[in-house]
C-alpha cells in the first residue's frame, strides 16, 4: 500500500514544448487528456502538481535515461497555454522529486530524494524555484553519520517564506523507518522531533490553513495485542504552533487486521479537512478510504468503488467546503487495467466524475485546483513506446 519509490538520477534534460489540446467541448468526460511532456522513450511520469494560478503551474515526476540506464527527474511548467519541460540542477549519484508546492511565483519548492555516490544511502532532497532556475539547498539530517537514509514524500510552501517538508528516516543498519519533518522560518530548514514510534512509520503528506494549524498524514504499523500481529494504519498528526498531537485515525473494530494507509490530506479551515488513502480488506478487495475532520473528531465517509478488486485514492485538493477533489485509480472489471479515477465532495457526497484515459488505461498521483482550472497528473503505459508514459487530465469548465 505504500507510494513506490523510485532510485533516481539527477541530470539536466531537454526542454521541448507540447501545445496544449483544447477543452472547449466539455465532455463527455469532464475530465479530459491534455499533452504533457515526455523526455526519451522510456519510462515517464508526474508524481506531483501545484498551480500558483491557472496559467502558472509546475508537475515533477521522474523519465528514464537510456545513456544512465536509470531514471532521472522530470520537472514541467504550466504557463496557461501549454506544459514545457525545465531543467533541475544534478544533485549526488541519484536522486528524484516526489512532490511540489508553491506559494508565490519564485517560492516553489520541490522535494524528493538522492542517493550517495555509491548508490547505497538516499539522502533527502529539495530545490527552489527562484523565478528563472531550480535551485538545490542544503538539508539538515535528522541523525549525523554517513548511514542515514531518508526520502521526502510531500512539501509544503506557506507566505514569508516558512514551509513543511515530510516523509520518513532510518539507519541503514536499523531499517526501521520513522517519520521525517522538516520546517522552514523563512530562513534556514530545521529538522523538527515529533511524536515517536517505535515501529514502521511514515509521513505521506502535509496540508495547512496557517502556521498554527498544519495536518499530516502517513502510516503506522500498530500492534494489535490479541491478534500478535503488526498491522498498517493511517498516522494523523496536527500540529499547532508549539507542538504536536496524534490522533488515531478511525478504522473497523471488528476487522482489526485490516490494513490500511493515508495518502494525502488537505485542510481547508479548522472544522474541516479531509484525508485519502486506501484500506485492504480481509477478502483481499482494496478500497477507497476518505476520511473527515469537523474540528473534534476524525471520521469516515463513505465513497464510491467502482471496481470489485482494487481501488485506491492519492491525492485531494479543495477550493471550499463543497468543492473537494480527490484522484486515484482503479481495476477495471473487465479489462484487468488500471484507469483514472476522480471523485468530487458536493458538500453532501461523493461522486464519481467522468475521467479520460489513454487506450491503455491510466493512474493518477496528485490533483491541484485553482479558480477556473483544476489538474491533475499521473501515467499511463503507451503499447506504443513499451514503458509509461506522463498523464495530465484538465477539468473541462465550459
Amino acid at each position: 500500500m505504500r507510494r513506490a519509490v523510485l532510485v533516481l538520477i539527477v541530470a539536466s534534460i531537454l526542454v521541448p514544448a507540447v501545445p496544449a489540446s483544447a477543452t472547449a467541448a466539455c465532455g463527455p468526460p469532464r475530465w479530459q487528456i491534455v499533452p504533457t511532456p515526455n523526455d526519451g522513450d522510456g519510462d515517464n511520469d508526474l508524481r506531483g502538481v501545484t498551480a500558483l494560478s491557472a496559467t502558472d503551474a509546475w508537475a515533477v515526476g521522474s523519465r528514464w535515461d537510456d545513456v544512465a540506464d536509470h531514471v532521472i527527474p522530470l520537472t514541467a511548467h504550466w504557463d496557461g497555454a501549454e506544459w514545457r519541460l525545465v531543467p533541475t540542477p544534478a544533485v549526488g549519484e541519484a536522486g528524484g522529486l516526489m512532490a511540489v508546492h508553491g506559494s508565490e511565483s519564485d517560492r516553489v519548492w520541490a522535494a524528493g530524494f538522492f542517493s550517495t555516490s555509491d548508490g547505497q544511502v538516499a539522502k533527502a532532497l529539495l530545490q527552489r524555484w527562484t523565478g528563472t532556475a531550480w535551485d538545490a539547498v542544503d538539508v539538515p539530517a535528522p541523525a549525523p553519520g554517513p548511514d542515514v537514509t531518508e526520502v521526502l514524500l510531500d512539501v509544503l510552501a506557506l507566505p514569508a517564506g516558512d514551509g513543511w517538508a515530510v516523509g520518513r528516516w532510518a539507519l541503514v543498519t536499523d531499517g526501521i523507518y520513522s517519520p521525517l519533518i522538516l520546517r522552514r522560518n523563512g530562513q534556514e530548514w530545521t529538522v523538527v522531533e515529533g511524536p515517536s514510534f517505535e515501529t514502521w512509520s511514515e509521513l505521506m503528506a502535509v496540508s495547512a490553513t496557517r502556521p498554527s494549524d498544519v495536518w499530516f498524514v502517513g502510516d503506522t504499523e500498530v500492534e494489535v495485542e490479541d491478534e500478535n500481529a503488526l498491522v498498517e494504519r493511517g498516522l494523523i498528526m496536527h500540529w499547532d504552533g508549539h507542538g504536536f498531537t496524534t490522533y488515531e485515525a478511525p478504522f473497523n473494530r471488528r476487522h482489526p487486521l485490516n490494513p490500511f494507509g493515508l495518502e494525502d490530506v488537505v485542510a481547508i479551515s479548522e472544522t474541516d479537512a479531509w484525508a485519502v488513502g486506501s484500506i485492504q480488506r480481509a477478502s483481499g478487495r482494496m478500497t477507497t478510504l476518505t476520511l473527515h475532520w469537523d474540528g473534534v473528531k476524525w471520521s469516515r465517509v463513505t465513497a464510491p468503488q467502482p471496481s470489485d478488486t482494487e481501488q485506491a485514492l492519492a491525492s485531494v485538493t479543495a477550493l471550499s467546503s463543497d468543492h473537494v477533489w480527490t484522484v486515484g485509480s482503479f481495476e477495471h472489471d473487465r479489462s484487468g487495467e488500471f484507469r483514472t479515477l476522480v471523485l468530487r465532495w458536493n458538500g453532501e457526497r461523493w461522486r464519481v466524475m467522468s475521467s479520460a484515459n489513454r487506450r491503455t488505461g491510466g493512474e493518477l498521483y496528485e490533483v491541484t485546483a485553482v479558480e477556473d482550472w483544476r489538474f491533475a497528473v499521473g501515467a499511463a503505459w503507451s503499447n506504443r513506446f513499451h514503458a509509461y508514459r506522463t498523464l495530465g487530465l484538465e477539468r473541462c469548465t465550459a
